[in-house]
């Protein structure tokens, strides 16, 4: 979880991606992480001039062409504020 974390801080600090990118997708471990500042990656990433959303798991479907097997599918949503 630490490697996750220390990852996720790199792209945060490094990229202060506004030129670049209008939106960005978070996991719900990431909005609760903090950089070593302890400013929380929401709020940089909002300084920045992002609009932030959630990825989240939507549940098991049934896989196609797998009797029996599943497969996740994940959603998105906009706007965290």
């Amino acid at each position: 979880m630490e490697q996750r974390h220390a990852y996720r801080e790199l792209l945060v600090d490094t990229a202060r991606p506004s030129a670049r990118l209008a939106a960005h997708f978070l996991f719900d471990e990431t909005i609760r992480q903090e950089g070593r500042d302890s400013t929380s990656f929401v709020k940089v990433l909002q300084e920045a001039g992002l609009i932030l959303g959630i990825q989240f798991d939507c549940g098991g479907k049934d896989l196609a062409g797998d009797p029996g097997g599943k497969i996740t599918e994940a959603g998105m949503e906009f706007a965290i504020a």
